[in-house]
């Protein structure tokens, strides 16, 4: 066949693309297109939830690690109870000292829960000495500063912010008590997470697996009120903070209150565990 023919007959041609075809084939393009969009868009949604999970974990830790500073320096003095009366479940108050010189210098802390829609913030108020001598100092009613620890944050369901916790006698389901290796009642932190060791018996003998926690703990002081009472404040002996904390947009786009983050810690303001034969009642904080 020669070359004009054959150009000839594929001039004349009229195959191609049906209607059908090219109608099957451009829906099955939106279809590809909006799937690429949908797994792009989860792919980016999911980023951001990382990352703000990320952003409210750093925001926590940061803040967690203020308390636990200013909380373990708040064992300042003999006869000095470190957690004050009226300290609530939104709001603590404790005495510490700061400085570098050899006398250091008591400050009242009052850190609270303050609003700011859509959550709160935890606001750490610094209340200066007026005057006195330990352990009956006086501070300004006026705080000299405050300052914000940690933004968007609420309180987890309905557990307390701040929950204060005493040592007390260790008890089972029906209120008898545990005792240890000669025969005393065992006296523990009633926090809901400090547990018995081995060798603590029950009141009848029996043994006890390590690891148990006893059915009256938790036992935290009650708050209700004003707050902690006097002789509640002065056994207090280890604080509980619990709150959820949302991102604070530092690290995501997009500040999504929805991605709060649950964290607990408790800090202990006892330098020795107390010995199990102690009337509960004498151990007392800073020992």
């Amino acid at each position: 066949m020669g070359v004009r023919p054959a150009l000839r007959r594929l001039a004349t041609e009229e195959g191609g693309f049906t209607l059908t075809e090219l109608l099957v084939t451009m829906a099955s393009a939106i279809v590809v297109t909006a799937a690429l969009f949908a797994i792009q868009q989860v792919a980016m949604f999911e980023s951001n939830r990382v990352f703000a999970r990320v952003d409210a974990t750093q925001e926590a830790r940061v803040t967690m690690a203020n308390l636990a500073n200013r909380l373990q320096s708040s064992c300042v003095a003999d006869g000095v109870n470190p957690i004050q009366q009226n300290s609530t479940a939104t709001s603590m108050r404790f005495i510490s000292k700061h400085g570098s010189a050899a006398s250091l210098t008591p400050e009242l802390h009052v850190i609270s829960m303050v609003s700011d829609p859509p959550g709160f913030d935890l606001v750490d108020a610094t209340h200066p000495q007026t005057g006195g001598t330990a352990p009956n100092w006086t501070f300004a009613a006026t705080p000299s500063s405050t300052r914000t620890m940690v933004e968007g944050v609420t309180q987890d369901g309905s557990t307390p912010v701040f929950q204060y916790f005493a040592y007390g006698v260790a008890r089972n389901s029906s209120g008898s008590a545990y005792l240890d290796t000669a025969g005393n009642p065992y006296v523990m932190l009633l926090d809901g997470t400090s547990s018995l060791p081995s060798g603590v018996t029950t009141s009848s003998g029996g043994s006890v697996p390590p690891g148990t926690i006893p059915a009256n703990s938790p036992s935290p002081l009650p708050t209700s009120g004003t707050g902690l009472s006097a002789a509640n404040a002065e056994i207090a002996s280890a604080v509980r903070v619990t709150m959820l904390v949302s991102p604070s947009g530092k690290m995501a786009s997009n500040q999504n209150y929805d991605e709060a983050t649950s964290f607990s810690n408790t800090f202990s303001l006892r330098l020795t565990p107390p010995l199990s034969d102690r009337n509960p009642q004498l151990v007392v904080p800073c020992a």
